[in-house]
This record gives C-alpha cells, structure tokens and sequence, in this order.
C-alpha cells in the first residue's frame, strides 16, 4: 500500500473534500496517526476495539480515525472479529492485532488471512 494512495476514495466516492483532506495531510502525520490507532487496538487485546471506542479515548475525530481504522485492515494489521454498540447504539466492527501464532515460523502478520486467526 502507497501511503499516497486514499484507500478510503470508494467510501467517499471521490467528494472533493475528502479528496482535498487525503491529499494535504502529509504521510508522517497519518504513519503517525495509524501507530497511535494499531498502539490502542493492542492494547485492548482480546477485547478488541471500535473505531468509536478509539476516537472518545483518543479525541480523533471520526473521519480521521475511520481512515486509520481502514489503513491498518487494507495492511492486514488488524482483523475484524464481531460487533459492538457504538454511542450512538450502532452496531460497529471490533478489531484485533493480527498477528502469527507462536510456532509459526513467519511472524508476519500479513502472512496469515483472516480465515487462519483461529484455525484449528
């Protein structure tokens, strides 16, 4: 993934702007952002955390910590494992570190697919 390229586009179908937010914020700032949203997530370990639950504890704002969220699924950093109510009473994802069993001789995360987080 191209820290250039706006994964999140086919959400906003191009407004001009979400197109115009993408392309000003530097990519230090959103690699920075992204750390801080994949830092909380495991930290919730097992628990796993909303999109929702990192922005009241981090004071992001929703567009922001949306994108960050969507970045690190795209990577296969974090992987979705149910649903929770959001403040608002909404269903939301709740994510996980994903990340290689003990034994397995690649600890990359991005070697395992969803499917195998919990296989037998």
């Amino acid at each position: 993934m191209s820290d250039d390229e706006d994964i999140t586009r086919h959400y906003h179908g191009g407004d001009k702007h979400s197109v115009e937010a993408h392309a000003t914020t530097p990519a230090a700032v959103r690699a920075t952002q992204r750390e801080a949203a994949r830092k909380f997530i495991e930290a919730c370990g097992l628990h796993g955390a909303t999109c929702d639950e990192y922005e009241v504890v981090s004071g992001v704002r929703h567009q922001t910590a949306s994108a960050r969220f969507t970045e690190l699924k795209k990577a296969g950093v974090i992987v979705e494992i149910g649903t929770r109510r959001t403040r608002s009473g909404k269903g939301a994802g709740v994510f996980v570190i994903l990340t290689a069993p003990p034994n397995s001789p690649d600890k990359s995360a991005a070697t395992l697919k969803q499917g195998e987080l919990f296989a037998e």
